[in-house]
Parts: structure tokens; sequence; C-alpha cells
């Protein structure tokens, strides 16, 4: 009987051990600033392609998102053993954001061989404004622009100086996103749109001019640079054009 039972036992080794449960390995990682973290997984070589600072990004991310869902959540203080309510930061929760604002616009442009100065008025149409400040990660939003730009054409004679004024419409589309806590993208803002010209002064434009554009806004920038194309005497002329912005408004 006990010669069977042995080779019983022999016989189930193979198959509890397949049974057996895998423990993890735990990684700790120090920071410079002395804080800890923590990798617990079955296999280490899963973190060979994981960037440390996208994983702690992440993972504050989805703690601040649990936090702002259970208003209830406490933090237990080591020292005096005292649970405080979790105040929720204001910036997870969105504000209201109106759909239609009206911006100031100023800047200089070179056209052909000219440098003009403009000013202008823009309104700025975003169902989606209040994302900009969303608690999910990246926060950005979608805009369409409906601008007036007044340029000052300066025309030097012999006896005086003539000032020039043109106005464009213009119509364009892009998209603005919120680097000021997490640099998400290289740009704040882009997008491309087109012109007509309204009102012309002086020689410069002939009838039915276009003009296309794009424009560039670097993270954590101020200067709006816009690549420009202008149409003009009925699409017989074409000459490049650039202009710089300064954004007042996001």
């Amino acid at each position: 009987m006990m010669r069977y039972s042995i080779l019983i036992i022999f016989f189930l080794l193979p198959l509890l051990a397949s049974t057996q449960t895998i423990l993890p390995d735990t990684l700790v990682l120090k920071t410079k600033s002395g804080d800890q973290l923590m990798l617990i997984s079955t296999n280490m070589n899963r973190f060979k392609m994981v960037k440390a600072d996208s994983m702690i990004r992440l993972a504050l991310y989805r703690m601040r998102d649990s936090l702002a869902k259970d208003p209830e959540l406490h933090v237990k203080n080591a020292d005096t053993a005292l649970k405080t309510p979790v105040k929720r930061p204001v910036s997870l929760k969105a504000a209201k954001k109106p759909l239609f604002v009206l911006q100031p616009v100023i800047g200089a442009a070179l056209i052909k061989d000219k440098i003009s100065p403009f000013a202008g008025l823009a309104l700025d149409f975003a169902p989606q404004r209040k994302d900009y400040d969303t608690k999910r990660w990246p926060g950005m939003y979608t805009y369409l622009n409906l601008a007036a730009h007044a340029y000052y054409l300066f025309e030097h004679t012999e006896s005086k100086t003539v000032t020039n004024t043109v106005v464009f419409i213009d119509a364009s589309i892009g998209n603005r996103m919120n680097n000021s806590k997490v640099r998400q993208s290289r740009f704040d803002e882009y997008g491309f749109g087109i012109g007509y010209l309204i009102r012309n002064e002086g020689d410069y434009f002939q009838k039915n001019t276009f003009r296309l554009s794009g424009h560039l806004i670097a993270a954590n920038s101020i200067i709006k640079v816009s690549p420009e194309l202008y149409l003009t005497d009925n699409f017989k002329h074409v000459f490049p054009g650039i202009s710089i912005g300064i954004r007042l408004l996001h």
C-alpha cells in the first residue's frame, strides 16, 4: 500500500506544479527626490519599453480621476492618524465656456516687399471649448474662426507718405492644445484658412483677391506665425506673404 501511495504522489506532482500560481516579481525604483516607484509583474521584461516619466504621469492622472469620482475618499495622515477629506482640485471639473468668443488681433505682415501693420477682430466659435481644461488628458478643442483684418500699406512719395487701408475677411479652422501643465504637443495651436479682399485702396491689389494661409503657435508661446499666399487679379498673379501676430486670448 505504501508503494502505491508513493507512486500516486509521483504522478500527481507535475499536475500540482502546473496549478501553482506564478508569484510576481517586484522592482523598486528610487527617484532623485527620494520617492519610490514599485513595479509588480510576472515578467519584468515587459517594462523594458516603458518610459518611467510617462508611467508616473499616467498613474497620477488615473489617481486624480479616481478621487474626482468618489468625494468620500479620505487620506490617512501617518503621524497624527487623523482622516482628512480629500478636496477636489478646481481644474478637475471643467467650467462652462462660452460657444462664441470675440478676440482682438494685432501684428505685422510682409506682403511682397512691403511691411504692413495690421489690426482686427475675430469671432471664435468652439462647441468643445470646455475640453481645454478637462480632467481628461489631453486638453484640446477644435474651433471655427471668422475675422476681419485691416492692413495699413504705406506709399512714400516725394512730398508725403500716403497710408492705404485694405481689409480682408478670413474664415479658418484649427485646433488648440493645452500645454500649460503637461506638454502634449509642440504647438499650442495650428490651422488653415481662406480670405477675401473686401476693401481696397491704392494699386497694390487688383480685383478679386484671395488669400490662402496657415498658422502655427509654438507650445507655451504667444507668437502666431502665418505663411500666406495671395492670388489677385482673377488668379492671374500670385505672390507669397507672411504675418506675425500676438495671441491675446486662448
